[in-house]
């Protein structure tokens, strides 16, 4: 089997995810940086476009102090 093996480095986003508990972040695509945030997706996807950000990392910040297991059926 041929394949190229690409190393790519984990960004850290503990640091730019502080005070944004329970909410939803909008994340430049460099991961450098919130670009948007809101209680709802759709505002911190708003909040992103306004500075220019057609595609940013959309995700929601779940509480520091729990852990979270996605279950899918």
């Amino acid at each position: 089997m041929w394949y190229t093996q690409v190393k790519m480095k984990t960004p850290d986003l503990t640091k730019i995810l502080k005070g944004y508990e329970n909410k939803w972040v909008a994340i430049a695509p460099d991961y450098r940086k919130i670009v948007g945030s809101g209680k709802t997706l759709r505002a911190a996807q708003r909040e992103a476009l306004r500075q220019g950000f057609k595609e940013p990392i959309l995700t929601k910040v779940f509480p520091f102090n729990q852990g979270y297991i996605p279950i899918f059926k």
